[in-house]
């Protein structure tokens, strides 16, 4: 009798207790009162700000919650919310450098130089970034850590979703946890949205064509700009420039690089070496018409999308009216690997029940994340896109609108600029990679870019925009530099090559200047030995260190020449205050790299490996240390 009256009286404790947390987290939360849920997105590509009108949607199903949506790119802090029933969500993408978003500058400096303290806002971070690269997600990080020092109330730890690994899962587990801590029960996280109730989807003839001012032919924005293409040349604006030159560099028959020169000469574009050139790639062709017959289409049918909201300014994620060939060539991402959201809306497109719940189970939350029919290693190891997807599962036919609304946007490309344009005036140069391999599925994938690139020959032209890069050359020539890279790595210090040669030619001095630089074989894949040779035998380089990887029974990369030379790199960057440069793939080059370097801070600097990490980031703070790495 005892032990059963302790049991009862234990349960009534806790469901007391229970009861008492459960009306003080409403009292905390003031559920009775209407929230008021304020989202700011900094996008890079347009996922963060699709994710932002995801999460609106998800949160508009709860009458107890008004939500607004903005771009930071206009910031106002006067838009931001005060008090308990406010909530701030910031959804922001990390460029590949750490850094802000390019539109989104002014909201980082206000953050940054803020000092003044926030008053009871509440706010929570979301990040997308990749963790390839060694700064992942650190914009994000920034946001999250800014607001929390200047007082703000962070209701949930940042998210950090990773575009590496399945950012899609990342977003979803991210959004239940919030509707779990507001107890937004109303909110149903499964359901994923659809644009049906946004815009829709039309046919128009040649005479309404005519009447929406004609059809869009590839331009990113405006109609008939590259008709005209006219300055000022951005983003939505491109320079069409003349191709001069395409060659081959390598020596071998089983890969490729291209040597690319563009004619700048009619462009009012100024760059200077260490720049990034976006290029506006397109899909091939035969794979465009492969998935238009895979969708029985049409290619030349047109298609417009129209607003059915008086909210949104554009209805779509690319400018219509245009025909489906455009569409699948210049506009969407027809490589991609499907989302989530894609692979929801196939299933009812799909007639075999066996292929339904092979399609279902991609999606559902799974603690085997290897498995073979995982999402993780069907969707994202094996690389597999729309096309490829369509092919394998026979029975799914989904209608080609329904694909045009949910295939990501074709994003540019970005490449080192390999030139100066003091030295080399109205030309600019591109070393490209050109990207081949085998998928898991045995099937032969082509980079969308590179190969775009290659099949250029002289007087083509290719849509470009320049965009600025804190990879820069050091104010004073004298300024000793080290500049570390592997294969095409080795592009923009090709440029900071020639912007020394010109400085040198109108008798400027030149500081120290050292190159490590990794291929495979000499005699196949080294890029432009001759310029190399050039550059030291004329005293622009002063030291030239190449590790051919291949050549020797034994690997031989950049940081095992780096620790060679360790007193070198010391000597340069501590008592002669050096700047480094290091470009190249940020997987394992770079990484490496920055291992090598902090394990030369420890042996010749006396420090411990904290005062080491803490050198390394003290030079990275003070644009001693630039890195250019991509994923």
């Amino acid at each position: 009798m005892p032990n059963t009256l302790s049991t009862v009286l234990v349960i009534s404790a806790s469901a007391l207790f229970l009861y008492w947390l459960h009306q003080r987290r409403r009292k905390f939360f003031n559920l009775s009162s209407p929230y008021i849920c304020k989202i700011f997105y900094g996008t890079e590509s347009g996922t963060a700000e699709r994710y932002s009108y995801r999460l609106e949607k998800l949160l508009s199903q709860s009458p107890r919650v008004k939500v607004s949506v903005s771009n930071l790119n206009g910031f106002d802090q006067e838009s931001l919310g005060y008090g308990k029933n406010y909530l701030n969500v910031f959804i922001v993408a990390t460029y590949a450098d750490g850094k802000a978003p390019d539109d989104v500058v002014g909201f980082d400096n206000w953050l940054r130089k803020r000092k003044d303290t926030f008053s009871d806002l509440n706010f929570v971070v979301f990040g997308l970034g990749d963790s390839a690269y060694l700064e992942f997600n650190e914009f994000a990080k920034l946001v999250d850590r800014r607001f929390h020092q200047l007082g703000g109330n962070r209701k949930m730890p940042v998210c950090l979703g990773d575009g590496a690994h399945n950012i899609e899962a990342d977003f979803r587990n991210w959004q239940a946890s919030l509707c779990e801590l507001y107890e937004f029960t109303e909110c149903k996280v499964d359901a994923l949205p659809t644009p049906s109730d946004e815009y829709e989807v039309i046919h128009p003839t040649a005479s309404e064509i005519k009447s929406l001012g004609g059809a869009f032919t590839g331009e990113p924005e405006h109609l008939n700009s590259y008709l005209f293409n006219a300055p000022a040349f951005s983003s939505n604006n491109p320079f069409l420039a003349p191709v001069i030159l395409n060659s081959e560099i390598y020596n071998c028959s089983d890969r490729s690089c291209r040597l690319i020169e563009l004619d700048f000469n009619k462009s009012d574009i100024k760059y200077v070496a260490g720049d990034h050139l976006a290029v506006l790639p397109r899909n091939s062709e035969k794979l465009v018409l492969t998935l238009c017959s895979l969708l029985n289409v049409d290619p030349h049918d047109y298609i417009h999308i129209r607003s059915l909201s008086n909210s949104k300014k554009h209805p779509s994620h690319f400018p219509t009216p245009c025909s489906y060939l455009t569409a699948f060539t210049h506009y969407l991402d027809i490589m991609f690997p499907i989302r989530f959201d894609l692979i929801e809306a196939l299933i009812s497109c799909t007639e075999s029940e066996k292929e339904q719940a092979f399609l279902r189970n991609l999606i559902e939350p799974k603690k085997d994340k290897n498995g073979e029919n995982s999402y993780e290693q069907w969707i994202l190891a094996s690389r597999r896109g729309i096309v490829e997807v369509l092919e394998d599962l026979p029975s799914c036919r989904p209608s080609p609108d329904l694909v045009c609304r949910l295939l990501p946007r074709l994003q540019p490309r970005f490449y080192s600029v390999a030139s100066s344009a003091r030295y080399q005036p109205n030309r600019l140069r591109l070393i490209v990679k050109v990207v081949e391999y085998t998928s898991l599925t045995r099937r032969l994938h082509k980079g969308i870019a590179s190969n775009y690139l290659a099949s250029l020959v002289p007087g083509n032209t290719v849509p470009v925009y320049l965009r600025r890069s804190e990879f820069k050359l050091p104010r004073s020539p004298l300024t000793p530099i080290i500049m570390v890279c592997a294969g095409t790595g080795l592009a923009p210090f090709l440029g900071f090559l020639q912007e020394r040669t010109f400085i040198r030619s109108k008798g400027g001095r030149l500081g120290v200047a050292m190159l490590f630089y990794g291929c495979r074989n000499r005699d196949q894949d080294c890029i432009l030995p001759h310029e190399l040779k050039e550059a030291l035998e004329g005293g622009v380089l002063s030291h030239l260190q190449i590790a051919y990887s291949r050549d020797q029974e034994h690997k031989i990369y950049v940081q095992h020449l780096m620790r060679y030379l360790s007193e070198t790199v010391w000597s340069l960057l501590k008592s002669r205050g050096g700047s480094i440069y290091v470009c190249g793939d940020s997987k394992t080059m770079a990484r490496d790299v920055r291992q090598t370097l902090v394990e030369i801070f420890q042996q010749h600097g006396a420090m411990t490996q904290l005062e080491a990490e803490e050198y390394f980031q003290e030079l990275k703070s003070t644009n001693r240390c630039l890195f250019d790495a991509w994923s």
